[in-house]
């Protein structure tokens, strides 16, 4: 993909984008203060799995998508995006059968990786600048969150 080929978005298209994806922390936030100090705990615990394996499941589906959409990727880039595609939700669901604090690790680990692969991939994918900035962003957000998981639960 050549820097022509950059998408181009409107600033409504960047709004939204950065409203959805720092709304996507409060379920994080929500999930993890329920699991500290609400009613039955224990059900917080399993919102915060289920959340944070869905939204790293969202991340590595977005590859899926791209290698799909994009008509000017080679074959091989292509295969790339679509491994990787799956690869993220495969390690967060085994995660969880870690003991406890190390699944709390592992999930952070897994948005880690799936970050950096976002850097590896733009290599070929090119996308703006402030789309990997917000990545990082929300990134940090849910690998804060499962650091705060390990050391509390």
């Amino acid at each position: 993909m050549t820097p022509s080929h950059r998408p181009v978005w409107p600033s409504s298209v960047w709004t939204a984008l950065r409203w959805l994806g720092y709304g996507g922390w409060a379920p994080f936030a929500l999930a993890l203060a329920w699991a500290v100090a609400g009613p039955h705990p224990e059900l917080g615990v399993q919102v915060l799995r289920a959340y944070a394996i869905s939204i790293v499941t969202f991340v590595g589906a977005l590859s899926w998508a791209w290698a799909l959409s994009l008509a000017d990727l080679d074959t091989a880039q292509q295969r790339r995006l679509l491994v990787w595609s799956v690869t993220p939700s495969l390690l967060a669901t085994a995660s969880v059968m870690l003991p406890g604090a190390l699944a709390w690790w592992a999930l952070a680990a897994v948005y880690l990786w799936a970050l950096r692969m976002d850097w590896v991939h733009n290599a070929f994918l090119r996308w703006p600048t402030p789309w990997l900035t917000l990545r990082t962003q929300l990134t940090a957000g849910a690998v804060i969150t499962m650091v705060l998981a390990a050391w509390l639960l």
